[in-house]
């Protein structure tokens, strides 16, 4: 009426401290967090649109905490791509603020570099994205044609360089594509995302058009196999950059395996950063993944979308003090040993991998794993001074912020670590075809261990992880260890044989 408008305009609005004096819903909150993530916050490139101040809002600690638990929940709801773009801004979301550096040279790309320290600084939230990303790229992967894209990588390294140029040996088979357009026509309708609100209800966002000036159907399978599905898929990984970036997945993986940070729940101060190190490498390996499979297929397009696709791998291996953080995880919650004497003649045949890849825990083999090809990929760049002499990249070398000599110390493997990877590497190749079964009572210590470290919470987390990179978590480590295993092999015999080169020169 109009005199209680009246009223109310001579009041004024309320005051801040009335309004957050409200009683908190938490169940109300939940709700309005889900129907946000489902509606704008999977849309592609949502947070490219977003206001500042709504930025600043949403990454609230609260918020923040309580928009990924929400990610993760809406997950199921989600198609391949719409998960993929949610995994996107749900990144972007929690990187914080960033600045771009644009080159004087036209030729070179921008950079995108973070401004300050990412929100994952909490460990609340880190714990909640990690987990909420694991869930994104579960369902991504479970998209017919992010299988055909994984796939694709998986052909390319086993095929050789053929396959790299583009060949039809490690490109998607048109049966694959045709598939999987059935398939998103029969469950979703080309060119659109259905995204579930809960209730059978579904909204159905519309093709996007890309800023290139092409239109392609960012939602479902449907048009996928076209240049205009394959760039939206391309679109969604280039702005995964700052998990590349290294300010940000230190900032994560320190969080993750501080043995104070309990915020999931999910263990105790006797199995340090657990399930972090799990939650960690199964975002990084599926991501790793996926990224090679677009990355290729852009390649063959020759797409200008292809340099933007960020140097995920590169990053990791040579950012300071990831290696030597996994082998130490390794060590204490694997039963591997962290070095290994020069002479040592004793424990060389490491009893918790006598029964091979097979008797390994999920968690611990994705870990090893990624371990694996990281270390791999670092070895195909150091020479043999950097190997014997820096043990590993220089100061200032490798993409990131320039390193120093000061920093650089303890941020890479010692040689007695090296020595034991190579032994703990020997036994689970060796033991893997010639299998030997564990004493009894190293049996029962290890059931009653995993039995009592493992909560329910810390189950999910470890499933989803492994999820992220496919059904079996052995994969990962079955290509990359047999393969580190004979770097190493070969980077000692080529050191041999240099130093009794030089003894034999000095008259010895």
């Amino acid at each position: 009426q109009p005199h209680a408008w009246q009223q109310q305009q001579q009041q004024g609005p309320p005051s801040l401290p009335r309004r957050a004096s409200l009683p908190y819903d938490h169940e109300q909150n939940s709700a309005a967090a889900d129907a946000f993530v489902r509606i704008i916050l999977v849309m592609p490139g949502a947070m490219e649109l977003l206001p500042t101040n709504v930025k600043e809002q949403l990454r609230t600690p609260q918020i923040l905490h309580q928009l990924c638990c929400s990610f993760r929940t809406s997950s199921s709801c989600l198609d391949g791509l719409s998960a993929l773009w949610g995994l996107a801004n749900c990144t972007l979301l929690v990187a914080g603020d960033y600045t771009t550096l644009v080159p004087e040279d036209a030729s070179q790309r921008a950079r995108r570099i973070l401004q300050g320290p990412p929100m994952i600084s909490n460990p609340q939230v880190a714990f909640a994205y990690a987990h909420a990303a694991c869930a994104l790229l579960q369902r991504c992967r479970a998209s017919p044609f992010a299988q055909s894209l994984v796939q694709s990588a998986v052909n390319m390294g086993t095929t050789g360089e053929a396959s790299c140029k583009g060949g039809d040996a490690s490109s998607p088979s048109s049966s694959s594509i045709a598939a999987a357009k059935a398939k998103a026509q029969r469950t979703e309708g080309p060119g659109h995302v259905g995204v579930g609100l809960g209730g059978g209800s579904c909204v159905q966002h519309p093709q996007s058009i890309s800023s290139a000036g092409g239109v392609g159907g960012f939602g479902g399978i449907g048009g996928m196999g076209s240049a205009g599905g394959m760039e939206s898929w391309g679109r969604a990984v280039c702005s995964l950059w700052p998990l590349a970036q290294r300010s940000f997945l230190l900032q994560l993986l320190n969080q993750l395996l501080a043995p104070d940070n309990h915020a999931s729940g999910a263990g105790s101060r006797d199995q340090v950063g657990a399930p972090g190190a799990v939650l960690y490498s199964g975002l990084y390996g599926g991501v790793l993944q996926l990224i090679q499979g677009v990355d290729k297929q852009l390649r063959a397009q020759e797409h200008p979308l292809a340099s933007e696709v960020p140097s995920l791998l590169s990053a990791l291996a040579f950012a300071p003090g990831i290696l030597p953080s996994m082998w130490k995880w390794l060590a204490t919650n694997v039963g591997l040993p962290l070095e290994a004497p020069k002479g040592a003649t004793r424990g060389l045949d490491i009893a918790a991998l006598w029964p091979g890849y097979s008797g390994l825990n999920q968690g611990h083999a994705l870990v090893l794993g990624l371990f694996c090809k990281l270390y791999n990929h670092l070895l195909m760049v150091l020479d043999d001074g950097e190997f014997y002499e820096e043990h590993g990249p220089k100061p200032g070398t490798g993409p990131g912020p320039r390193a120093t000599a000061a920093n650089a110390k303890g941020s890479n493997l010692s040689l007695s670590q090296v020595r034991a990877i190579v032994t703990s590497l020997n036994s689970l190749v060796f033991h893997t075809h010639l299998p030997r079964a564990l004493p009894a009572k190293q049996q029962q210590q290890h059931h009653h261990h995993h039995r009592d470290q493992q909560g329910e919470h810390h189950k999910q987390m470890i499933i989803s992880a492994v999820a992220a990179c496919g059904e079996d978590a052995t994969a990962m480590l079955t290509e990359a260890a047999p393969l580190l295993l004979r770097s190493l092999y070969e980077r000692d015999a080529r050191g041999r044989a240099s130093a009794a080169t030089q003894l034999k020169g000095e008259g010895h």
